[in-house]
């Protein structure tokens, strides 16, 4: 075996290793599992499991456009859960959309008034353009949240007082 049949070797064994590394990376997992579960909610669009799982992957990667349909789709099949709304609300105010966020923020506070996630979203999405209304939300939100929530909804209130 001479030397170049050596390099040659570790040149295709140095190759083969990089690319079951790219293979293996988190981005390619992750493309792969996205594709996966574009299949699994084409075959079964009403699997909610699959699109949840598939919402994440796409939010992770911030594919923020997909995600919104999929969250639009979750509301629609499971409209008693709060979160998929949250969820959809959060991803509304993310890609600047905070007419569409607010709406649904405003659907979940006339179901539930002392929605303090919703209350404390809201807040924080009206603190650039609507001060007043912004503080009397994060103030609603500090009367009914747990100890623990109460710090970050305190300084939204110290912010929203400057």
């Amino acid at each position: 075996v001479g030397l170049v049949t050596i390099v040659s070797l570790a040149s295709w064994f140095g190759i083969a290793w990089y690319e079951r590394q790219v293979a293996n990376s988190p981005d390619a997992l992750t493309a792969r599992s996205i594709e996966q579960y574009r299949g699994v909610v084409r075959a079964q669009p009403e699997n909610t499991d699959a699109i949840i799982n598939l919402a994440n992957l796409l939010i992770q990667k911030g594919e923020y456009a997909e995600a919104i349909v999929l969250m639009q789709k979750l509301v629609r099949l499971q409209p008693q859960e709060m979160e998929w709304q949250m969820n959809l609300a959060r991803l509304y105010a993310v890609t600047q959309q905070p007419k569409e966020a607010q709406k649904i923020y405003d659907s979940i506070l006339n179901r539930d008034g002392k929605n303090v996630a919703a209350l404390y979203e809201k807040a924080i999405l009206l603190a650039s353009t609507d001060k007043a209304a912004a503080k009397q939300l994060a103030t609603k939100a500090m009367q009914n949240a747990s100890a623990e929530a109460k710090p970050k909804i305190s300084q939204l209130l110290s912010s929203l007082s400057n």
